[in-house]
């Protein structure tokens, strides 16, 4: 028999065959569109290695950030209405904090409910056991009565049982059960809020500062009493990054990917190393961290809470590296080694009006 009679008897089949293909080829570019995804298919993985190619595309910050990050709403007027009349705020929590406690302290206790109750939540590594010890028989040794030191760690197996006995014999560790890492700060920050809302209410100011830190405390309680009224009430101050920009070095250790934050610029933030804010303020971030996609630099991340929220960071260099408040030490042998420069106090300075605002 000739070729042709063959072909002719295999037309059907190769009509059908190619039916199907255009079919599968029209569904997955369906699936692009519509859905943002690739489903099974024989163009999948040529289309795959295509958008693999295409690099992300780096947004505007001052035009996009506030209507496309992560919420095209103003979570503002939800907030403030569910702490002025309890009503539920009406979005998913895409971004709930689903961990538990393995150590919390006891709820905050206040001898007098007159002037600045300061609640001082120390951001630790589970394995900073002599910075603990250091903070405890130095800075924090001040009457309980009058502010409440507390220590935030995650979770390391290898250093587990002596974070258990110091939680036991302290009564001053909060840990949940996420792991204990560097780009997991941000947890450990949320956990930092939802604890001082759920069991330390009663403190109408939050220091929230590292372990490597010395604070002077009677020095920051008379700081705060000379603040105005106002001020006070809208609290939200340390070393102020009002124009920073995304680390996009993939060598570096604050590295960010333009597909977890494609913006050019950071919303103003405070250097997570010390910084204070008021009752009112705490409230409604912690309003807001379901709501807020994470990432895993927690200083900058609350930069971008607060200005969903309309909440103005201000400066002061009582909080800089070496403020007269809060300042950057460094440990030798388990002892405190100061890197004051005996600066002199100054006062708050509100948010420059930049271009990066």
């Amino acid at each position: 028999m000739r070729p042709w009679f063959y072909i002719r008897k295999l037309r059907p089949l190769l009509y059908v065959m190619a039916g199907l293909w255009l079919l599968s080829s029209v569904q997955q570019v369906s699936d692009i569109e519509s859905k943002g995804f690739l489903s099974g298919g024989l163009l999948r993985p040529r289309v795959m290695r295509a958008l693999k190619e295409v690099p992300p595309e780096v947004m505007s910050y001052r035009r996009e950030f506030m209507r496309s990050y992560p919420l095209q709403v103003d979570l503002l007027p939800y907030v403030m209405d569910k702490i002025t009349n309890g009503t539920e705020i009406p979005f998913k929590k895409h971004y709930p904090h689903n961990y538990t406690y393995i150590h919390k302290p006891e709820k905050c206790k206040f001898y007098s409910q007159k002037g600045a109750r300061l609640a001082i939540l120390v951001k630790s590594a589970a394995q900073n056991w002599y910075r603990r010890h250091t903070v405890r028989t130095t800075w924090a040794k001040v009457h309980p009565g009058v502010i409440k030191v507390v220590f935030l760690v995650a979770y390391n197996k290898s250093v587990q049982g002596m974070i258990d006995y110091e939680a036991d014999f302290y009564k001053d560790i909060i840990q949940e059960n996420f792991q204990d890492a560097y780009f997991n700060n941000t947890l450990k920050t949320v956990m930092a809020f939802n604890w001082a809302m759920e069991s330390c209410a009663d403190a109408n100011y939050y220091l929230f500062v590292d372990d490597d830190h010395f604070v002077n405390v009677p020095g920051l309680v008379q700081f705060i009493k000379s603040l105005s009224r106002d001020t006070q009430e809208n609290l939200f101050l340390g070393f102020l990054i009002s124009c920073g920009e995304p680390e996009r070095s993939k060598t570096s250790k604050w590295q960010i990917s333009l597909e977890l934050y494609p913006f050019d610029l950071w919303p103003p933030y405070l250097a997570g190393g010390a910084f204070v804010t008021s009752f009112s303020v705490a409230q409604k971030m912690q309003l807001a961290f379901p709501y807020v996609k994470p990432i895993g630099i927690d200083d900058a991340y609350l930069g971008m809470v607060a200005k969903k929220l309309s909440i103005r960071p201000m400066d002061s260099v009582n909080f800089h590296t070496t403020g007269p408040y809060a300042s950057y030490e460094y440990f030798i042998h388990g002892k405190l080694k100061s890197n004051k420069t005996g600066q002199k106090s100054h006062g708050v300075f509100s948010l420059p009006k930049t271009e990066c605002i």
